[in-house]
């Protein structure tokens, strides 16, 4: 829907709600842990089987 340019009025409020609708399922399904720094690093190196190149 965005590619296609220019949205209608209904097309914008379809696009607004859907939006909404995704973040809500987002929110109370796939949480996003609150983490920085270090903490993050090492999530991402478990979660992709990373090693350090030495």
């Amino acid at each position: 829907m965005i590619d296609k340019g220019e949205l209608t009025p209904n097309g914008q409020d379809y696009l607004n709600v859907l939006g909404t609708l995704v973040d809500e399922d987002e929110q109370k399904h796939h949480s996003i842990p609150d983490i920085h720094g270090i903490e993050l690093l090492q999530a991402l190196i478990a979660e992709f089987c990373l090693r350090q190149k030495i």
